[in-house]
């Protein structure tokens, strides 16, 4: 067995398992029978993002030996668990809302633009 084929092998089953890794620490923080669910600590946060980047790296470092050697079905299945790990780590962020963009407050219907050199502006 190449080197090649190491990398690529180690790389994609690495990947894989990581990928359920991402699902079990999804359900693990978010998965409450009784009760409320309890907010993700800084913990469960870091232990998202090394579980993610290990897993996009492994994936990405097998993609990159497939294609450099030449292995083009290695690399067929390299691009779909590649799509497979990033879609995983966007959709089962811990927390949850760590992709979202956050909410801009509404000015209100009392809102006067303030235009530099105006003379308008409160405070000058």
């Amino acid at each position: 067995m190449t080197a090649a084929r190491r990398v690529e092998a180690v790389g994609l089953v690495l990947g894989g398992v990581l990928v359920l890794a991402l699902v079990w620490q999804y359900v693990d923080v978010h998965l409450t029978f009784f009760g409320e669910v309890p907010e993700p600590t800084p913990a469960d946060g870091l232990r998202y993002v090394v579980t993610a980047t290990a897993c996009l790296v492994s994936v990405a470092v097998a993609l990159g030996a497939a294609v450099l050697a030449g292995h083009v079905r290695v690399a067929v299945l390299g691009v779909v668990l590649l799509v497979v790990a990033v879609g995983a780590a966007v959709a089962l962020a811990v927390p949850s809302d760590r992709y979202a963009r956050p909410s801009v407050p509404d000015p209100g219907p009392a809102y006067e633009p303030c235009y530099s050199g105006s003379g308008d502006c409160v405070g000058g």
